[in-house]
């Protein structure tokens, strides 16, 4: 058996996977950990300065440093979320667990500017978000809010176009992103991932349809609709924002409210 090939067979025994972080977490750890030594080791034991053997060496290194930094996520719940909606292969959990990026943002950070390609989707781990825009004449409306563990997803942002709207955090928050482009490759390669997509695109088009219903009717049963299937909201956002919402002032909204009290 020659060189490149042992290696290749010693790294197949190792066996390390980014989905066995969710089951042998602390043996990942510390396999993860000496693991890149170890290798290197035995890599000189059986190679002759192989360009092939230190290409694999320098790949599988760069696979370690990546799973590390997927140990530090937690990807729990959104994978809980989306095996919610279809089955989800061991293959596809490893990939799509390798694209994530986390990103952590401060209250009122804007995450998506009117005008611009929106270029990656969201899960809210924790904290709370808005999308809104303004009119014509300078009023701002609240579009939609997001709640902690759910998906923030743009079907303009996943053709490619340019959104008139904006999202923000309304809290210190921690999201999981994954680009467009990520989620249009995986689509190629997974079947998951087709469903998946159709599901945030319906789940969207949801969201705008009973905002769109709901300003067909009064500000009496506009309120009390929204707080009937959102009560959740009333404790998370200002009466402003609710008031933006809804179409209605904040006095308006402020006297609802206070009949109930």
């Amino acid at each position: 058996m020659s060189c490149d090939f042992k290696l290749i067979f010693y790294l197949s025994e190792i066996n390390i996977y980014p989905t066995h972080v969710f089951h042998q977490k602390s043996v990942f750890i510390l396999r993860l950990i000496n693991f890149p030594t170890v290798i290197i080791t035995r890599s000189s034991k059986y190679t002759n300065s192989s360009p092939l053997v230190v290409a694999l060496v320098q790949e599988w290194y760069k696979v370690f440093i990546m799973a590390l930094f997927i140990v530090a996520m937690n990807t729990a719940p959104l994978m809980s979320l989306l095996s919610d909606i279809t089955a989800l292969s061991p293959s596809f959990h490893a990939a799509i667990t390798g694209h994530l990026k986390e990103e952590h943002y401060k209250a009122h950070q804007i995450l998506h500017a009117a005008g611009q390609v929106e270029r990656r989707l969201w899960f809210l781990e924790n904290g709370f978000a808005r999308a809104y825009y303004f009119d014509q004449t300078g009023k701002e409306h609240t579009l939609s809010f997001f709640k902690e563990k759910e998906i923030i997803f743009s079907y303009r942002g996943y053709w490619k176009e340019p959104t008139d709207y904006y999202a923000e955090v309304l809290t210190d928050s921690a999201l999981l992103s994954l680009d467009y482009e990520v989620l249009s490759s995986l689509m190629e390669q997974f079947e998951e991932t087709r469903v998946i997509v159709q599901s945030f695109i319906r789940q969207r088009y949801h969201q705008e349809d009973f905002k769109c219903r709901l300003l067909t009717w009064s500000a009496e049963d506009r309120y009390h609709q929204f707080r009937k299937t959102n009560p959740e909201i009333f404790r998370l956002a200002s009466v402003r924002l609710i008031a933006s919402y809804l179409n209605m002032t904040r006095e308006n909204l402020s006297r609802l409210m206070g009949r109930e009290h």
